[in-house]
């Protein structure tokens, strides 16, 4: 089965990086990194990607990563 979240493209504002576009940069770092992202995240662990987000989007970020992430229960290569 595969899964595919589509998105709608939205105007970048200001500086300020978007928790979509984060969500994606830390996906492009590999099932095997992510879930090391996410166990930092939630240890309380600031990490340099998502710089300049606020409390509330690098939470959304978390949350998109988890959900993302609980496709593979068995491991990278098998969602």
């Amino acid at each position: 089965m595969i899964i595919q979240v589509i998105r709608q493209q939205q105007p970048e504002t200001g500086r300020q990086p978007r928790p979509d576009r984060c969500v994606e940069q830390y996906c492009e770092l590999g099932c095997q990194r992510v879930p090391v992202v996410i166990r930092q995240r939630r240890a309380g662990q600031n990490l340099p990607e998502p710089q300049g987000l606020e409390v509330e989007d690098r939470e959304q970020v978390l949350r998109e990563l988890t959900a993302i992430m609980s496709v593979y229960k068995g491991g990278c290569n098998s969602p």
